[in-house]
């Protein structure tokens, strides 16, 4: 072989590898280019999933109590009635927008005159007397929200029968009103598993009112006129 051929094949080996040598470095910046882009979307991803708000649900909620209720109950006849103690309501409050949440608490006295409710019921039937209950907070007595239903109702209706208390309150969370009724369920005895159903205050955002049409002269206009 002469030099000539072996400068020749040299010079080609030269830019060969020159030209691979080319290619690697172009395809590391590719490569290069292509994880700094990874990465920024990545960042601005976790950006924006940090500033997002994490929605509440009901397990995570914070409540705030608002206030402890007495529960009295009674009968309603002529005479003034004699109210027995019946228990304590504990209205508490999600805050943020939570909602709210009511526990009734039986008291011992309610507890050991339970059997003998279906025998006091039935006497209360005979003089047309009526079963109430009131609630009001202890620090301020005279505020008080009674609900009554003819002992006639209940009589003859303790087993497969609950009652339930309808407490509706305010957007501050104080109560505003209160109803008693019960139900018909299997299983179920009257008194023995009392249920409180909590009425909230809708939000809406007011009347909504069409634009008036300053083109058509308001009522005398042309929107005034039969079609």
């Amino acid at each position: 072989i002469g030099s000539g051929d072996c400068f020749a094949r040299a010079v080609c080996c030269r830019g060969g590898l020159a030209a691979a040598m080319r290619r690697a470095g172009l395809a590391r910046l590719l490569a290069s280019a292509l994880a700094l882009l990874a990465c920024a979307a990545l960042a601005q991803a976790q950006e924006e999933g940090e500033g997002e708000p994490v929605e509440d649900s009901e397990d995570n909620v914070e409540r705030k109590p608002l206030g402890v209720y007495v529960m009295e109950h009674g009968f309603l006849s002529v005479d003034a009635p004699t109210w027995h103690p019946r228990g304590t309501l504990l209205l508490s409050g999600g805050r943020g927008g939570g909602g709210f949440e009511a526990r009734l608490s039986d008291a011992k006295e309610f507890v050991e005159l339970r059997p003998k409710l279906p025998g006091l019921m039935s006497e209360a039937m005979d003089t047309n007397s009526y079963y109430a209950i009131r609630m009001y907070n202890p620090e301020n007595p005279k505020r008080v929200l009674q609900a009554s239903i003819p002992a006639k109702l209940l009589a003859d209706h303790f087993e497969d029968w609950h009652d339930i208390l309808e407490v509706t309150v305010g957007a501050s969370g104080l109560p505003v009103g209160l109803s008693y009724r019960v139900r018909h369920t299997l299983g179920l005895a009257l008194f023995d598993h009392t249920q409180v159903h909590l009425s909230e205050p809708g939000r809406t955002e007011g009347p909504r009112i069409a634009p008036r049409d300053s083109a058509g002269g308001g009522a005398g206009g042309e929107a005034g006129k039969e079609q």
